[in-house]
């Protein structure tokens, strides 16, 4: 309760009945409540707060719930005695009257549209209204009741939440501008028909309209809600809304900066230097880059680096205001939630209950006291599914924020890989006419949602590569099982070598539930392993939790509190690809006749416009044009480091000079200059120019130039395993269109061989994602006719998996359970061996009673909950849990 009681409330004896009576079934009220005045003032608001749903607890035949609503609306509330109308609070449809054939003799004619008309003036007291799912509802009725001399008068209430999804009518810029609606909270018009364009633009959608709004729910707007509109109805509200879902609309990384500066407060709520030796601590650089944003580095101690400190499970803290009138203290501005304190849900069922407080019982007076109505605090829970937000956009928000986002949502940033300019890969024959291939992906991020850069985040859904490092492959005409392999087997280990460090559950222990999405069905067995390993992570974090709570510090009942940890995990898997009816045939797949092979170039980097990956306008020759450029033109051989005989016998064989691409400069014969140890080194610009690790380069920061030394490595090329990150990252230096962004070392740079604390060309780093290019001579040919590109770096073998290899492909769902099953098995059997001690020894093993189970080794059991679903590419549906 955030509002005082009064007098009489904090005084008078509870009644027992007050205390029985949330135990007693729906299906008794009637009964009680014509015991006596006094049982009907307990239980009548029970029976009539939530008529529609009562109705149904009372076993109302789905197939007569027209019949019913209609004779409750039209005829029985003419009769009822307006104190009990009052008491109404709740009209809930969503899963009422659904699916249901109008079997009315008696209301043939009506609609649902003529009651709505009718509730203001029938139900004084409603608050809540929740129309989800009626896709024939007038919704604009609402704003046009019958009785409109009810507005203000003594006793009436306008509507704290609205709740419209998917309800098929234009709403016109009046509808937003109804007094009926000004008091209004909560506010859902996702996938709503017509466009809202026009009310956002008319600033109808406002705090001039809507002066109380805190939650606002625009999904599924599409091409209405684009950038320009968005601004618009960010600027409108500042830090009105602490809640905001702009999922499935058409905004992109330029709203993102807009958000930080109208919706986000000024002060910072992030770690500070009494947090370094847990958590490390930011340390803010004086430049920046207009593609980057303000440079900042995370300073690690010996502990924080490793997320291994011994206090790393321990709540902050309390924090004390001077004054009540600052509200509660996790909710105070510039300071962050201890870690402990769930965050505010911003459901609609959870919405009603905090405004509720039970029955209702909060006096209007004290409703926007409540800690869910207070303003200026800024948004706390943002979702931007389904947009064209890329994984740098998403960075960069995260980076300018103050720190303060509780929960994030974003299920599939764009992955976009710089091109290389001119060069181009050979064009496999499996991949034929691929048009628009696309990546998403959440990859060398992780860092950023660590405390010292997310202090209060709780609750995350994002791409499953923030676990698995494996990307999504889509918008090819190969099947779904082929992409899938392709990005397990190749994209994989390209990813692993640019960001070696993925998200491990001690990298944030305040983090609670963690969703992670568009995860595949299939996998070859890499996706399975860090899925597993995810929740072996988690249950060795709950271990080492279940330890630190025994140490003297936090046994005490005076001593800091211990954080949960990560309870909740969320695997959403995408449709079975069997399963779907659009499945292509496979027999026409391998017939050949249906590739285009007209182009003998293919890349794997975006296009020069940024949208994914693409094919060049150098493919666009004709045939004979690219057959004479290409025998006319020495032979390019990328990996001067490595030891590929078929390859070095081809070159041999043509007599060529192994020229080298602009990558990789090379000195006297083409070969590069190599040493004792079979290093070599690059000599075309920038290591032509200079013998220095560091290139000044020049960057633009809020309309100002400045100079800044840029780590470019030693240019030397070097057989260790260790140093291949730097070797591909200085090959790409080579190309001049990636020496233009320049951003701070990440931990996971750090750990790939760059530098601490100094700067990069983010784009050459990134390219790294797609394999060097290559050209046809390079390709091995197997005897099935399929064509194999070999990446020098990782490995990996470019081609197309065989029938075989995709029918060995596993169950990932299956894979999940089975783990599940067995270590819920050994954990079971622990359990019982230490009953049968207990038994056994019948009070002579002294401190065996208290002894419980312990977690993580050697069972491995997480006893949070695991929750697993599958994912349409337009909507969610629950499908099971894995226990």
């Amino acid at each position: 309760m955030d509002h005082p009681p009064s007098y009489l409330d904090a005084t008078r004896r509870q009644d027992w009945l007050e205390l029985v009576a949330p135990h007693v079934s729906v299906r008794d009220y009637p009964a009680l409540c014509l015991v006596s005045k006094r049982f009907y003032d307990i239980f009548a608001p029970r029976l009539w707060h939530d008529p529609l749903t009562a109705a149904r607890t009372l076993r109302l035949v789905q197939q007569y719930d027209y019949e019913w609503y209609f004779r409750f609306m039209l005829n029985h509330m003419k009769t009822v005695r307006t104190s009990t109308r009052a008491l109404v609070t709740t009209i809930d449809l969503r899963g009422f009257a659904l699916d249901v054939p109008r079997l009315s003799v008696e209301f043939g004619d009506v609609h649902v549209n003529q009651t709505l008309r009718l509730l203001a003036s029938t139900f004084p007291w409603l608050r809540y209204i929740f129309l989800d799912g009626h896709g024939d509802v007038d919704v604009s009725l609402l704003a046009s009741p019958v009785d409109t001399g009810a507005f203000g008068a003594p006793g009436f209430e306008a509507p704290l939440l609205l709740s419209v999804p998917s309800c098929q009518t234009k709403l016109a810029s009046s509808f937003f501008a109804s007094p009926y609606l000004e008091r209004l909270v909560y506010l859902d018009i996702s996938d709503v028909r017509g466009s809202i364009q026009n009310p956002i633009l008319q600033r109808r959608i406002s705090p001039r309209s809507l002066p109380h709004l805190r939650i606002l729910k625009v999904r599924g707007r599409g091409l209405d809600l684009d950038d320009t509109t968005t601004y618009v109805l960010l600027e409108s509200f500042k830090t009105q809304l602490w809640s905001l879902d702009l999922s499935g609309n058409r905004i992109t990384d330029a709203i993102l900066p807009e958000i930080v500066n109208l919706n986000f407060p000024p002060l910072s709520i992030r770690s500070g230097v009494s947090r370094f030796n847990i958590e490390g601590i930011l340390s803010f650089e004086s430049s920046g880059h207009n593609s980057y944003g303000k440079h900042a580095f995370i300073q690690d101690s010996q502990w924080s680096g490793s997320f291994s400190h011994p206090q790393r499970h321990l709540a902050d803290a309390p924090v004390y205001t001077r004054t009540a009138t600052q509200g509660a203290p996790q909710r105070a501005t510039g300071v962050r939630s201890d870690g402990r304190a769930k965050i505010r849900s911003d459901s609609a069922d959870a919405v009603k209950n905090l405004l509720a407080d039970g029955l209702d019982t909060v006096p209007v007076e004290h409703v926007y006291d409540l800690d869910i109505c207070r303003d200026g605090g800024g948004i706390t829970h943002l979702y931007l599914n389904k947009t064209a937000i890329s994984n740098r956009g998403l960075g960069r928000l995260i980076r300018e924020s103050p720190g303060q986002l509780e929960r994030l949502e974003c299920s599939s940033p764009q992955l976009t890989i710089p091109p290389k300019g001119a060069a181009e890969p050979a064009l496999p024959k499996w991949l034929g006419n691929i048009k628009k291939p696309r990546l998403y992906g959440a990859i060398g991020i992780t860092h950023l949602l660590r405390p010292v850069w997310s202090s209060n985040l709780q609750e995350l859904r994002i791409h499953h590569s923030f676990v698995t490092q494996v990307p999504t492959l889509a918008g090819t005409i190969l099947p779904t099982m082929e992409n899938i392999w392709l990005a397990e087997t190749f994209l994989l280990p390209r990813a692993v070598l640019a960001y070696p460090q993925a998200f491990v559950p001690d990298m944030n222990p305040r983090l609670r539930s963690l969703t992670l999405t568009q995860i595949p069905r299939y996998s070859t067995g890499c996706l399975i392993d860090k899925l597993i390993g995810l929740l072996k992570l988690a249950s060795i974090q709950e271990r080492a939790i279940q330890e630190s709570a025994k140490e003297p510090l936090t046994s005490s009942r005076h001593g800091p509190s211990m954080l949960p940890g990560l309870r909740h995990v969320h695997f959403q898997f995408e449709l079975d690809p069997h399963a779907e009816k659009a499945k292509r045939d496979e027999e026409d797949i391998l017939d050949a006749e249906d590739f285009s092979m007209s182009s003998d170039d293919f890349s794997f980097f975006a296009s020069d416009s940024g949208g994914g990956w693409g094919v060049s306008s150098s493919s666009a020759a004709s045939p004979s044009t690219r057959k004479t450029s290409t025998s006319t033109q020495p032979r390019q051989r990328l990996d001067n480091t490595s030891s590929d005989k078929q390859t070095a016998a081809e070159s041999a064989r043509l007599g060529s000079t192994a020229a080298t691409p602009a990558g990789l400069g090379s000195t006297g014969g083409g070969s590069g200059s190599g040493g004792a140890d079979g290093s070599e080194r690059l000599t075309a610009y920038p290591y032509s120019e200079t013998t220095d690790e560091y290139l000044p380069h020049i960057c633009a920061w809020n309309g100002v130039e400045y100079t800044l030394p840029v780590w470019i490595g030693s240019g030397i090329l070097s057989r260790s395993t260790k140093t291949q990150a730097v070797n591909e990252y200085m090959r790409n230096l080579c190309h001049s269109s990636l020496l233009s962004k320049v951003e701070p070392a990440s931990p996971a740079h750090v750990l790939a061989g760059v530098p601490e604390g100094a700067f990069i060309f983010s784009d050459a780093w990134d390219a790294m994602l797609s394999p060097e290019p290559c050209r046809r001579s390079q390709i091995q040919h197997h005897g099935d006719g399929d064509g194999a590109a070999v990446d020098h770096i990782t490995g990996s073998v470019l081609r197309r998996p065989k029938r075989g290899e995709l029918g060995g492909m596993r169950d990932v769902i299956g894979a999940i359970k089975e783990w599940r099953k067995n270590t819920r098995r050994a954990f079971e059997e622990h359990q019982a061996a230490l009953v049968t001690r207990r038994e056994e020894s019948a009070g002579g093993e002294e401190g065996l009673e208290k002894k419980e189970v312990k977690l993580g080794e050697t069972h491995f059991y997480y006893t949070g909950r695991v929750e697993i679903s599958i994912e349409d590419t337009l909507s969610s549906s629950v499908a099971g849990g894995a226990g």
